[in-house]
């Protein structure tokens, strides 16, 4: 009973911005991730209702205002959703379409380096040209990275022929 009471809230916050302006669809976006926040997390698939309510009104924002400062940050957080659902492949062109249209986009090093652990750990079968692409990607463009954190990517890609796990089983070789 509770599944379909969270579904029907969504349903209801969707459906009452379907011919909102841009200020009433952020609006429902603050409502559907305060709902989502505060809910019971163990009920999947009331969670997964509202993840999906929530993606949609994000995409609908997006659509309805490419140009806008917003736009970027909505379609990161369908980004994100999607990761979260483990559905990684949606998750990656969700991001490529962040770094393609919007360069400037404050999080870009963030959704480079997601992309990055998506190809490298989740996407299957797995594209080293991918994981290279994001790798030279982020450490061109990232000005804020630490020595370490360079170093460790710089690594990553001096042993990008092995998966993350024959990596780990290199190093603890090394180890002994």
């Amino acid at each position: 009973m509770r599944f379909f009471w969270f579904a029907f809230v969504a349903m209801a916050i969707v459906s009452s911005c379907s011919n909102s302006g841009s200020e009433q669809v952020k609006e429902d976006i603050k409502k559907l991730e305060d709902e989502l926040s505060n809910m019971d997390q163990t009920n999947l698939d009331a969670v997964e209702v509202m993840r999906d309510s929530l993606s949609n009104t994000l995409m609908r924002y997006y659509r309805q205002n490419p140009t806008d400062d917003y736009a970027p940050e909505a379609l990161d957080k369908v980004h994100f959703i999607y990761s979260a659902k483990g559905d990684y492949v949606n998750a990656a062109k969700y991001a490529d379409t962040i770094l393609d249209k919007y360069p400037d986009y404050v999080n870009r090093m963030m959704v480079i380096e997601s992309q990055y652990n998506n190809y490298d750990m989740f996407i299957k079968p797995r594209d080293k040209e991918k994981v290279r692409y994001y790798l030279e990607l982020l450490l061109k463009e990232d000005k804020s990275m630490t020595a370490e954190q360079r170093g460790e990517f710089e690594y990553r890609l001096e042993f990008i022929d092995l998966t993350v796990e024959q990596l780990m089983e290199r190093n603890m070789t090394e180890l002994k």
